[in-house]
């Protein structure tokens, strides 16, 4: 007897998809919607202007394809249009966020479609990784993303934000190095940051709550309270 037959009823090896596009696939001429949920009856994606719950200006019926996968296709550019799935489970229909969401309405209430080409810094794709002669020669810094930069007197303007990251030449009311500059004086070589995916518990439009981070939501979006436009 093997696996599927002890598991007869749940493992159903017709279901299990692979690929790598489920989600939000985006270009300006066409985007292409995949959800897999193998136990609906039928899936629509309903594509919303704003966050704020009004009604739907479209919806599109979803068609079966592989594996249990739900598929739709949107002519046109549907850039910074807001989206949520409703599923049909026959008995009950549950409108539900994209899991594999790239991009999220504040509060993870909604999906947000995303050109990630515009999410590349500046000369991006000339990144390189450094390398050391050994191991050992890193030093290591773990930051908590709000707690690096949120002193009153850190001379950080995006305080608390993902972009203090990006600030250098600060300092304090003394005089001495912040952010980076601070990091780069104290010999660090590698920085490794508390989660920064989207986590559950913090109202992202009241930014100064607290949250180490350690309730992940959707792992494929960075967490929006420490952004300056958490509605993307």
């Amino acid at each position: 007897m093997d696996i599927i037959e002890l598991q007869e009823g749940v493992y159903r090896p017709e279901f299990i998809y692979r690929g790598e596009d489920l989600g939000v696939n985006y270009s300006k001429e066409e985007t292409i919607v995949k959800l897999w949920a193998p136990t609906a009856k039928n899936v629509k994606l309903e594509i919303y202007n704003h966050y704020d719950k009004e009604d739907p200006f479209k919806i599109f019926e979803m068609v079966e394809d592989l594996s249990g996968t739900w598929k739709v296709k949107l002519d046109g550019d549907y850039e910074g249009k807001y989206y949520l799935f409703a599923v049909d489970f026959g008995d009950r229909i549950e409108k539900t966020v994209d899991p594999y969401a790239k991009g999220l309405a504040p509060n993870s209430e909604m999906g947000l479609i995303v050109n990630l080409d515009k999410t590349n810094p500046e000369n991006w794709e000339n990144d390189k990784y450094k390398t050391l002669n050994s191991a050992v020669d890193a030093v290591i810094y773990e930051i908590h993303v709000r707690d690096f930069s949120t002193s009153p007197y850190s001379g950080i303007k995006n305080r608390g934000d993902y972009l203090a990251f990006t600030e250098e030449g600060t300092v304090n009311n003394q005089g001495l190095s912040t952010g980076l500059d601070h990091l780069k004086e104290l010999g660090v070589t590698h920085v490794h940051l508390l989660p920064v995916f989207d986590y559950a518990t913090v109202d992202e439009e009241n930014r100064y709550q607290y949250n180490w981070g350690y309730d992940p939501h959707f792992y494929n979006v960075p967490e929006g309270s420490y952004a300056n436009k958490p509605e993307g």
